[in-house]
């Protein structure tokens, strides 16, 4: 079973659906586990195909319904689904599952990201700002809460604290693009335009392809 995963994995990084599908489906026919199932749920996420990616993860889940990986795991592909669909129930359902995951594995700073990060995408800022404040408790220094809050108060029209927050989260990590597109934003509310302007063309330094236009 590990081999036709594993095969079915590299299958899916060379574009190739089919294969890759199918060496999931062998190897879930030889042994129907959380791991394949969660292996094929994300070959079916790289192609798009996020309808079978969370059914895998609802079997997965089934199979393991106290395991907080498991919710996790929707939560994360339903917030991808939305991305492509910006369907805002795929981020309601997104949120219970990371609550889940967070009344399971109480403590673990991904789910609780994870969950402000869906409450930002769903426009509920002042519960994003709650969670990501939360994190920086227990990770204090881990750029991507910071890059997150910072974005969640530029949000709501408070870029001076934005600001803080993404510089913080450059200091941590300088080769986040992100960081530097949002505080670029945060630079043009305030009228720091050049520092606006020198943050943009960092952000196209680091993502070119991103950045390009």
């Amino acid at each position: 079973a590990r081999a036709y995963q594993l095969r079915g994995l590299a299958n899916s990084y060379l574009d190739r659906r089919e294969e890759a599908v199918a060496d999931c489906d062998q190897s879930l026919q030889i042994e129907e586990s959380v791991q394949h199932l969660h292996t094929r749920a994300d070959v079916h996420s790289w192609f798009e195909d996020y309808v079978s990616a969370v059914r895998d993860c609802d079997r997965a889940i089934e199979l393991a319904p106290e395991s907080a990986d498991c919710y996790a795991k929707r939560s994360n592909l339903l917030s991808e689904w939305h991305c492509e669909s910006e369907v805002d129930d795929l981020l309601v359902r997104a949120i219970e599952d990371a609550t889940q995951a967070m009344a399971l594995e109480p403590g673990k700073t991904d789910h609780i990201r994870c969950r402000g990060r869906s409450y930002l995408d769903l426009g509920r800022f002042d519960e994003a700002i709650a969670d990501l404040t939360r994190c920086m408790d227990l990770e204090p220094d881990f750029y991507l809460n910071y890059e997150i809050r910072g974005e969640a108060y530029l949000k709501v029209d408070r870029p001076e604290l934005a600001l803080q927050d993404l510089t913080r989260a450059i200091e941590l990590n300088p080769e986040s693009s992100y960081s530097y597109e949002y505080r670029a934003k945060a630079y043009r509310v305030v009228g720091q335009l050049r520092k606006a302007d020198a943050d943009e063309a960092k952000c196209r330094e680091l993502d070119p392809v991103h950045y390009d236009d």
